[in-house]
């Protein structure tokens, strides 16, 4: 908690927090991150697997560590994450977890045709406790390799509001 010597009133309202701050838009957000993964990685098929981002475009609160996301406060979060695969791709899922729980689903189904890359985004607006953890799995149709790449593999989050 911080306390705002100003003059007047009681010392009561004069303790401001954090979320006080956040919520009356009177401090900028410090929660926001943006990671991608900078080269391939190879997926399995069958379930989901966490997909793994190595490189951080920007972490303000360095909340982000192993391609995971932990929430340092209380409160609503979105999240986005998009991945490229390869053409042998014919089925990519992508989903968001939380706790190691899948809470957010998005897939891009297609044919045989000569395709050159499949893609697949998620978003979700999730509530979540200080503390809990949300990370990006991947499901393919069969074994084969997402691209890596800022524009490829990326997976972004920022807090909303405070609870």
């Amino acid at each position: 908690m911080v306390t705002v010597n100003s003059p007047g009133g009681t010392p009561a309202n004069r303790k401001v927090t954090l979320a006080n701050l956040l919520n009356a838009g009177l401090m900028k957000n410090p929660y926001k991150f943006s990671a991608y993964h900078n080269t391939t990685q190879s997926i399995t098929s069958g379930s989901f697997g966490v997909v793994s981002f190595n490189t951080e475009n920007f972490d303000t609160n360095n909340n982000f560590s192993a391609s995971t996301y932990t929430a340092p406060v209380a409160g609503f979060y979105m999240f986005g994450a998009g991945l490229r695969a390869g053409a042998t791709a014919q089925r990519l899922e992508i989903g968001i977890g939380v706790n190691g729980t899948l809470v957010a689903r998005g897939s891009l189904l297609f044919d045989d045709d000569n395709h050159s890359a499949v893609g697949a985004t998620v978003q979700k607006l999730v509530q979540l406790s200080a503390s809990d953890t949300v990370d990006v799995r991947a499901l393919g149709n069969s074994a084969y390799t997402i691209d890596g790449g800022n524009a490829e593999t990326y997976f972004w989050g920022y807090l909303v509001s405070i609870t």
